[in-house]
């Protein structure tokens, strides 16, 4: 699927002019920083659709030939400057022609998702004025506005370059802020029995810059989580595996030495470095493979698809979807299900833990929120679920038909990190009683 940003053209890539003094344009004359901003948007992944509003041709400003022959000088200004456009849709109608394509009306948008496999979810839009405002918001779609005609706090952008350097790459930073939280479980893992953590910690601590709050009492939980889902894995009979987000954790070394076709996928930067940690600390292992992508993105997993065959496939996360919005949220689940209805199998995750959650692990460690918070801005209350009720009806919606609900304590009875640490086994029952797995299946 594409990630598209949908661009206005006059006031946003080139300059505006009165209406009538559009009869005498006849060369587009580019506003400050198109170019850098544009290049930038293409290098970030996204493809470029102009979206232009050109009632003066029914008004009788300019002809249809002045429209075509202007468009096409702009396109090929960007094509020399290294910049595609994937298609332009333009509107020659008024308001008398009561047509369904004059922005804010939703024609324009509507072709182009017939024309191309358009991620709206991953979409943004950028314009100047009003109607670009209000068409981005019938497709939920985010808007950035370039000051010009209005200059409220929608649009607030000096230029597109303002737009990308403000917006666009923080946005997409924000989940590789979510990175190093990675670390923050790595670390009490070494207070549990589960095999290679120690080594796994001690290259991490000495290889990654990040600078994190470590807290050893989170360890029961950690380790409670770990083991439950290894438990539900090994009961589904599923010798394939695609766990996002893995992080530093050893289940992928285990069982892909077990025999299981395991595959990790996580954002660039911990995919990276967990490569380099087992090409350093461990033997080489033909069934193991480590992916850099985004679970947000079909086109990641298809990446994966070259190391499964066609039998069922186990996919696991244990630190995702607690840091994403309900809308990513939902794309997420809608990739796994597109995965799951073409293999069969189940997906396996402790991220969708609700709210009560939240505060028990707070009154079980003080201070811990604050301390992701520091990390990322992704550690939000409000893209957590509310209770049981919630889970089941928001991936019911999607597909998953079949929800089994496990709590943490299920696992409590194998956790050695009570008697490492020397925590009375107790005194973690309200986090484990609150924190749960979920098994889906279609």
């Amino acid at each position: 699927m594409k990630k598209i940003v949908f661009l206005d053209r006059d006031g946003t890539i080139s300059k505006e002019y009165p209406d009538e003094d559009w009869k005498y344009v006849n060369t587009p004359e580019l506003l400050n920083n198109t170019i850098k901003g544009l290049k930038m948007i293409s290098d970030l992944g996204y493809e470029l659709i102009i979206l232009t509003n050109q009632n003066l041709i029914a008004d009788g400003i300019i002809t249809y030939e002045q429209y075509e022959d202007y468009n096409n000088k702009l396109i090929n200004i960007l094509k020399d400057n290294g910049i595609d456009i994937l298609k332009t849709y333009y509107c020659p109608h008024n308001d008398l022609d009561k047509c369904n394509c004059k922005k804010p009306k939703t024609g324009m948008i509507d072709k182009s998702l017939e024309d191309f496999d358009i991620d709206l979810s991953n979409s943004l839009y950028i314009g100047d004025s009003y109607s670009d405002y209000e068409l981005a918001k019938k497709f939920d779609l985010k808007f950035y506005g370039i000051k010009g005609q209005n200059n409220d706090n929608i649009f607030r952008y000096i230029d597109l370059l303002d737009v990308v350097e403000k917006e666009v790459i923080q946005m997409l930073d924000s989940y590789e802020s979510v990175s190093p939280t990675a670390i923050l479980t790595s670390y009490p893992r070494i207070f549990t029995d589960i095999p290679y953590e120690k080594e796994i910690y001690e290259w991490v601590s000495k290889n990654c810059n990040d600078e994190i709050e470590l807290n050893k009492l989170l360890a029961p939980e950690i380790e409670a989580r770990y083991k439950l889902i290894n438990g539900l894995l090994e009961k589904q009979n599923i010798s394939q595996v695609l766990e996002l987000a893995a992080g530093y954790t050893s289940r992928g070394l285990i069982y892909s030495e077990k025999g299981y076709k395991y595959v990790e996928m996580d954002l660039e930067e911990v995919s990276n470095s967990k490569k380099r940690l087992i090409n350093d600390l461990f033997k080489q292992n033909d069934n193991l493979h480590i992916i850099s992508g985004n679970a947000l993105n079909m086109d990641d997993y298809n990446k994966c698809e070259e190391y499964f065959d066609n039998n069922e496939l186990a996919i696991i996360n244990e630190g995702l979807l607690r840091y994403l919005t309900f809308e990513e949220k939902r794309k997420v689940g809608e990739n796994i299900y597109n995965m799951l209805k073409k293999h069969g199998g189940v997906w396996i995750t402790c991220d969708v833990t609700p709210k009560s959650f939240a505060k028990k692990q707070e009154e079980q460690n003080p201070g811990i929120n604050d301390n992701i918070n520091r990390v990322t801005s992704r550690n939000r209350l409000n893209d957590r679920f509310e209770n049981e009720e919630h889970i089941r009806s928001f991936f019911k919606e999607i597909g998953f038909n079949n929800i089994e609900i496990h709590k943490f304590n299920e696992a409590k009875d194998e956790l050695k990190s009570f008697d490492i640490l020397g925590i009375d086994k107790d005194s973690c029952d309200g986090v484990l009683d609150s924190a749960i797995v979920a098994v889906l299946k279609i």
